[in-house]
């Protein structure tokens, strides 16, 4: 979890913003200072004083939501940043941008808490699939559906997973026999994004992955003896070692795959594969989204 510096709230003396000198006097106007019990730079709304020189244990900034723990300041997902925007582009854009974490977004018809990556790409990204330390893997309205596309036979009935992987919620799907499948993510796109951000992979005698319609090359490949290919999409071309017919469950430990400019209002992401696996039908039709992001 990334800690932001609080913009420095709290480093500053005296009142107004000016630091207090000793032959200054009494100011006018004292400043009020915060209890940071747990010294993790912010502190609790309900413990202050007023005095014109920071007084020792005390910060200018009053939004922890538990000030008995370090563990527990702005920008986790239990203790977000409070915005009135809709979009973490829109939280950069204004200047408001405390580094990447969790912000309480005016999305919708209600807040809803979104992660936003600040650093990747100049930042402003909205997490459609979130960091394990979210409650929930989705953000709010957004769906994972699937579709059986060709094929009879179905050795290993699977619904969609959402498990954790390099401290990622990810969706995955999997079918057996000679199956061709897909994996789908859809949102309304309130906030008009344009860009998406994707790490993605999938296995079977093919796969494609396809942003708004558009396909997208994949950036690695691996073929077993089977003929059953591994597809990476990922922003370095990385893959990684995995055991047999185990490729859909094994994405890389790699940054994402930016793409510009290829969202219009509502929107898929979709990820085709299959069939399993030639000649063999044992082989699994597999695919796995990760680290989904917007802006």
């Amino acid at each position: 979890m990334v800690r932001r510096a609080l913009l420095g709230l709290g480093m500053v003396a005296g009142c107004g913003g000016v630091a207090a000198t000793p032959d200054a006097g009494p100011c006018a106007t004292p400043a009020t200072w915060y209890q940071d019990a747990d010294g993790d730079g912010a502190g609790d709304p309900t413990s202050s004083q007023a005095a014109c020189a920071q007084p020792a244990g005390f910060v200018a900034d009053d939004r922890d939501c538990n000030d008995q723990d370090a563990a527990v300041h702005p920008g986790i997902p239990s203790c977000p940043i409070e915005t009135d925007l809709d979009s973490c582009a829109a939280v950069l854009a204004a200047g408001d941008s405390e580094g990447d974490g969790a912000y309480r977004l005016a999305l919708g018809a209600a807040p809803v808490v979104a992660w936003c990556d600040m650093t990747t790409d100049g930042g402003g990204w909205t997490a459609l699939l979130g960091p394990a330390a979210m409650p929930t893997a989705l953000l709010a309205d957004v769906t994972v559906t699937t579709a059986q596309l060709a094929g009879t036979g179905d050795t290993c009935a699977s619904p969609v997973t959402f498990p954790v992987s390099h401290g990622w919620y990810g969706a995955r799907y999997r079918r057996c026999g000679d199956l061709t499948t897909a994996l789908r993510l859809s949102w309304s796109n309130p906030i008009a994004a344009t860009d998406a951000m994707v790490l993605a992979n999938a296995q079977g005698s093919s796969a494609t992955l396809t942003v708004d319609g558009a396909t997208i090359a994949a950036d690695a490949e691996v073929v077993d003896p089977e003929g059953s290919a591994c597809r990476f999409w990922n922003d370095t071309g990385a893959t990684t070692t995995f055991g047999q017919n185990l490729c859909f469950e094994s994405l890389p430990d790699a940054p994402p795959r930016v793409l510009r400019a290829r969202l219009d209002g509502p929107f898929t992401i979709e990820l085709v594969s299959g069939p399993a696996g030639q000649p063999s039908g044992a082989y699994s039709a597999g695919q796995q989204l990760q680290r989904v992001f917007v802006r």
